[in-house]
């Protein structure tokens, strides 16, 4: 071990809880703090990690907290932990498409999140364009998609000063809008959408009317009802060609076949 690491390696490294959700950007900030402190030896850089793992962490691998490896222990828990809670580029490629929209970020913020998701050897392309556009409001994005840029990452200081023209107030007067752009919305689709209802429930009705009245020219049928009329007359009206009981469905002499 270095010498110099002596006296200030056991104190002065300030190194945050570690992060489940971004060990790179984690262990960036504990690489910092060995740097600034000066510590050198894989072992002490060791015991720091491990002294800011949170208990879920550290059980899944007590095989190297508890038997450290006699060669570069720092280098192999770091390797460890980068493999298990770094995101696939799958996954970032679906946490971008679901990234949510701007809330009360401002719009530089929200570019520097969703750029952190991007691999290391990718750069953004018109389609990160269009995802980072689409979680804007829509007066923002209208204005910023005729800003021309070669490096995308400059979208963001762009998409904060016309942030801060049409929003003076900050968060909370887009808030107000967002809100008031929502309602309406909700107000036009439920007003389309008890137009589109009405008339039908109107056409059903009537429907149901005419089908009921006996147009001119019909064959007047009797009443299903009618208990006087036989089972023939009831079915086949004027053309039942024979007659059962006591029928009062009275044809005169124009029928035949009638039993008396």
């Amino acid at each position: 071990m270095d010498t110099e690491d002596v006296p200030v390696s056991a104190v002065g490294v300030k190194i945050p809880p570690f992060w489940e959700e971004d060990p790179e950007a984690w262990f960036g900030q504990a690489e910092a703090q060995f740097h600034l402190r000066k510590v050198k030896d894989s072992t002490t850089k060791f015991y720091h990690i491990i002294s800011m793992l949170p208990h879920k962490v550290a059980v899944f691998n007590k095989d190297l907290t508890h038997k450290p490896p006699a060669s570069e222990p720092y280098e192999t828990l770091k390797i460890r932990l980068l493999q298990t809670y770094s995101m696939t580029d799958s996954q970032k490629a679906a946490a971008l498409i679901r990234h949510p929209p701007l809330g009360d970020r401002r719009p530089s913020q929200l570019l520097d999140t969703m750029l952190a998701l991007l691999p290391d050897d990718h750069q953004p392309c018109f389609f990160f364009k269009y995802l980072f556009m689409e979680k804007l409001p829509k007066d923002l994005r209208g204005q910023l998609a005729t800003i021309k840029v070669d490096d995308y990452r400059l979208l963001g200081p762009e998409a904060d000063k016309l942030y801060n023209l049409l929003y003076p107030d900050g968060f909370a007067a887009y808030s107000a809008a967002a809100v008031n752009n929502e309602t309406e919305e909700v107000i036009a689709v439920s007003s389309q959408s008890s137009e589109r209802h009405r008339p039908k429930n109107r056409q059903k009705k009537s429907t149901r009317t005419r089908s009921g009245s006996n147009p001119k020219g019909r064959r007047a049928q009797p009443p299903s009802t009618q208990e006087d009329v036989c089972y023939y007359h009831e079915n086949f009206g004027s053309q039942a060609r024979k007659c059962e009981g006591s029928c009062s469905f009275n044809q005169g002499n124009a029928m035949t076949g009638r039993r008396r």
